[in-house]
Protein backbone atom coordinates (compact mmCIF):
# COMPACT_ATOMS: atom_id res chain seq x y z
CA UNK A 1 0.00 0.00 0.00
CA UNK A 2 1.55 3.67 -1.00
CA UNK A 3 2.29 5.61 1.29
CA UNK A 4 1.26 9.34 1.65
CA UNK A 5 4.83 9.97 0.97
CA UNK A 6 5.36 8.31 -2.07
CA UNK A 7 7.14 8.92 -5.27
CA UNK A 8 6.19 10.45 -8.56
CA UNK A 9 7.18 7.14 -10.67
CA UNK A 10 5.29 5.04 -8.27
CA UNK A 11 2.33 7.37 -8.62
CA UNK A 12 2.53 6.72 -12.11
CA UNK A 13 2.65 2.75 -11.94
CA UNK A 14 -0.37 2.73 -9.86
CA UNK A 15 -1.95 4.86 -11.81
CA UNK A 16 -2.17 2.78 -15.23
CA UNK A 17 -4.60 0.32 -13.33
CA UNK A 18 -3.62 -2.46 -11.29
CA UNK A 19 -4.12 -5.16 -13.74
CA UNK A 20 -2.62 -3.56 -16.71
CA UNK A 21 0.64 -2.66 -14.28
CA UNK A 22 0.63 -6.08 -13.40
CA UNK A 23 0.51 -7.82 -16.68
CA UNK A 24 3.64 -5.35 -17.26
CA UNK A 25 5.54 -4.88 -14.46
CA UNK A 26 7.21 -8.23 -14.54
CA UNK A 27 9.05 -7.49 -17.59
CA UNK A 28 9.93 -3.72 -16.86
CA UNK A 29 11.50 -5.19 -13.21
CA UNK A 30 13.30 -7.94 -15.69
CA UNK A 31 14.45 -4.56 -17.51
CA UNK A 32 15.59 -2.70 -14.60
CA UNK A 33 17.41 -5.74 -13.45
CA UNK A 34 19.43 -5.45 -17.26
CA UNK A 35 19.82 -2.25 -16.61
CA UNK A 36 17.69 -1.37 -19.46
CA UNK A 37 14.85 1.64 -19.08
CA UNK A 38 13.69 1.27 -22.75
CA UNK A 39 10.90 -1.14 -22.08
CA UNK A 40 10.15 1.08 -19.01
CA UNK A 41 9.74 4.42 -21.20
CA UNK A 42 7.89 2.35 -23.63
CA UNK A 43 5.40 1.43 -21.08
CA UNK A 44 4.78 4.49 -19.68
CA UNK A 45 4.06 6.21 -23.18
CA UNK A 46 1.16 4.20 -23.24
CA UNK A 47 0.21 5.54 -20.06
CA UNK A 48 1.26 8.89 -20.07
CA UNK A 49 -0.78 12.10 -21.96
CA UNK A 50 -0.02 15.74 -21.98
CA UNK A 51 -1.11 16.83 -18.13
CA UNK A 52 -1.36 13.70 -15.94
CA UNK A 53 -2.77 13.85 -12.24
CA UNK A 54 -1.91 11.10 -9.67
CA UNK A 55 -2.89 10.63 -6.13
CA UNK A 56 -0.75 8.99 -3.86
CA UNK A 57 -2.55 9.27 -0.62
CA UNK A 58 -4.91 7.24 1.51
CA UNK A 59 -7.51 9.93 0.82
CA UNK A 60 -10.00 10.95 -1.61
CA UNK A 61 -8.88 14.52 -3.21
CA UNK A 62 -11.11 16.54 -5.07
CA UNK A 63 -10.42 20.11 -6.37
CA UNK A 64 -9.47 21.70 -9.28
CA UNK A 65 -6.65 21.82 -12.08
CA UNK A 66 -5.73 24.93 -14.67
CA UNK A 67 -3.18 25.48 -17.36
CA UNK A 68 -2.08 28.30 -19.25
CA UNK A 69 -0.33 28.35 -22.39
CA UNK A 70 3.02 30.18 -23.32
CA UNK A 71 0.25 32.63 -24.85
CA UNK A 72 -1.18 33.04 -21.17
CA UNK A 73 -4.33 31.19 -23.38
CA UNK A 74 -6.36 28.92 -20.79
CA UNK A 75 -5.76 25.78 -22.50
CA UNK A 76 -7.73 23.29 -18.98
CA UNK A 77 -9.95 24.14 -16.77
CA UNK A 78 -10.89 20.79 -15.14
CA UNK A 79 -12.51 19.65 -11.76
CA UNK A 80 -11.15 16.39 -10.18
CA UNK A 81 -12.27 14.10 -7.64
CA UNK A 82 -9.31 10.82 -7.54
CA UNK A 83 -10.09 7.38 -5.07
CA UNK A 84 -7.77 7.14 -2.34
CA UNK A 85 -4.42 5.04 -3.69
CA UNK A 86 -5.63 2.11 -1.65
CA UNK A 87 -9.71 2.36 -3.32
CA UNK A 88 -8.71 2.25 -6.92
CA UNK A 89 -10.38 -1.02 -8.14
CA UNK A 90 -8.81 -4.00 -10.34
CA UNK A 91 -9.82 -2.24 -13.40
CA UNK A 92 -7.80 0.88 -12.79
CA UNK A 93 -6.90 3.51 -15.66
CA UNK A 94 -7.71 2.57 -19.02
CA UNK A 95 -6.33 6.13 -20.24
CA UNK A 96 -9.61 7.41 -19.57
CA UNK A 97 -10.77 10.90 -17.46
CA UNK A 98 -12.84 9.60 -15.46
CA UNK A 99 -11.76 10.29 -12.11
CA UNK A 100 -14.47 8.91 -9.91
CA UNK A 101 -12.83 5.13 -10.26
CA UNK A 102 -9.25 6.24 -10.39
CA UNK A 103 -6.30 7.58 -8.12
CA UNK A 104 -5.23 9.05 -11.15
CA UNK A 105 -6.56 10.79 -14.46
CA UNK A 106 -4.88 12.46 -17.82
CA UNK A 107 -6.12 15.30 -20.26
CA UNK A 108 -5.20 15.45 -24.05
CA UNK A 109 -4.70 18.27 -26.27
CA UNK A 110 -3.11 20.68 -23.63
CA UNK A 111 0.29 20.75 -25.21
CA UNK A 112 0.39 22.35 -28.54
CA UNK A 113 3.15 25.05 -28.68
CA UNK A 114 6.88 25.11 -26.75
CA UNK A 115 7.09 27.37 -24.10
CA UNK A 116 6.23 27.89 -20.38
CA UNK A 117 3.16 26.70 -19.15
CA UNK A 118 1.60 27.89 -15.87
CA UNK A 119 -0.29 25.18 -13.70
CA UNK A 120 -2.69 25.62 -11.25
CA UNK A 121 -3.78 23.03 -8.60
CA UNK A 122 -6.39 23.90 -5.81
CA UNK A 123 -7.27 21.03 -3.45
CA UNK A 124 -10.64 21.45 -1.91
CA UNK A 125 -10.88 22.29 1.89
CA UNK A 126 -11.72 19.00 2.90
CA UNK A 127 -9.07 17.57 0.14
CA UNK A 128 -5.70 19.46 1.92
CA UNK A 129 -2.37 17.62 2.47
CA UNK A 130 -0.48 18.14 5.48
CA UNK A 131 -2.49 21.60 5.35
CA UNK A 132 -1.25 22.41 1.94
CA UNK A 133 -4.43 23.22 -0.33
CA UNK A 134 -2.68 24.35 -3.70
CA UNK A 135 0.54 24.67 -5.63
CA UNK A 136 0.89 26.75 -8.79
CA UNK A 137 4.68 26.12 -10.85
CA UNK A 138 5.44 26.98 -14.58
CA UNK A 139 7.25 24.62 -16.43
CA UNK A 140 9.22 24.62 -19.52
CA UNK A 141 8.06 22.30 -22.32
CA UNK A 142 9.96 22.43 -25.22
CA UNK A 143 8.57 19.64 -27.01
CA UNK A 144 4.85 19.65 -26.81
CA UNK A 145 4.62 16.31 -29.03
CA UNK A 146 7.01 14.45 -26.46
CA UNK A 147 7.04 15.51 -23.18
CA UNK A 148 4.31 15.17 -20.19
CA UNK A 149 3.37 17.30 -16.98
CA UNK A 150 2.79 15.06 -14.37
CA UNK A 151 1.21 16.53 -11.11
CA UNK A 152 1.92 14.03 -8.14
CA UNK A 153 -0.41 14.30 -4.76
CA UNK A 154 1.25 12.66 -1.89
CA UNK A 155 4.62 12.32 -3.62
CA UNK A 156 6.35 15.25 -2.04
CA UNK A 157 7.88 16.18 1.37
CA UNK A 158 5.49 16.80 4.19
CA UNK A 159 6.15 20.38 3.76
CA UNK A 160 5.73 20.24 0.01
CA UNK A 161 3.21 17.37 -0.97
CA UNK A 162 2.68 18.38 -4.08
CA UNK A 163 4.81 17.68 -6.86
CA UNK A 164 4.98 19.10 -10.96
CA UNK A 165 7.45 18.28 -13.01
CA UNK A 166 7.99 17.77 -17.09
CA UNK A 167 8.84 14.59 -17.91
CA UNK A 168 9.60 13.25 -21.65
CA UNK A 169 10.17 9.54 -20.80
CA UNK A 170 8.69 7.42 -17.25
CA UNK A 171 12.43 7.25 -16.36
CA UNK A 172 13.26 10.79 -16.21
CA UNK A 173 10.58 10.65 -13.08
CA UNK A 174 13.87 9.14 -11.38
CA UNK A 175 15.71 11.98 -12.46
CA UNK A 176 13.08 14.73 -10.52
CA UNK A 177 13.02 12.97 -7.62
CA UNK A 178 16.31 13.30 -7.06
CA UNK A 179 16.82 17.04 -8.00
CA UNK A 180 13.81 17.86 -5.30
Amino acid sequence: MPSDNGTLQSAVASGVGRRRFLAFSTSAAVAGFAGCTHLMNSLGSLVLDDVNLFNETNEVRAGSIQVTDPNDEPVLDEQFELAASDEEDDAGSEGTDDPDENGDTTYGDVLTDAGAYTITLDLDEDSEINGVGSAERSVDVTAPADEHIVVGLGVGSSENPIEITVIEELSDLEDAESSS
